[in-house]
């Protein structure tokens, strides 16, 4: 995730000082082309990190319920166990 936000602030940086280099002088159809596709790429990585961002808080949704279920079931066992206890404690005092 850092990695891709540092390659948008690179290439945004890049797009910016590209910018001011062809502002100092007429820019060709090449460099203007070039900026083009900088800046389409830009709005692309911009959108992958907007995509990327939903699906860690998805993930994060998904195991912090995960983990609940695993608390409720870790919980049920022990109300299994302690019962089955009781009940073999009463069967044994049933028996003697």
């Amino acid at each position: 995730m850092k990695a891709v936000t540092r390659r948008v602030l690179l290439l945004a940086g890049s797009l910016m000082l590209f910018g001011l280099a062809s502002c100092a002088s007429n820019a060709s159809k090449e460099e203007l082309q070039q900026l083009d596709e900088r800046r389409a790429q830009v709005k692309s990585m911009q959108n992958k990190v907007g995509e990327l961002t939903n699906e860690k808080k998805r993930v994060e949704q998904e195991v912090q319920q995960k983990k609940q279920k695993l608390d409720q079931a870790k919980k049920e066992k022990e109300a299994v166990l302690k019962r089955l206890e009781e009940i073999e404690k009463a069967n044994q005092g049933a028996g003697q």
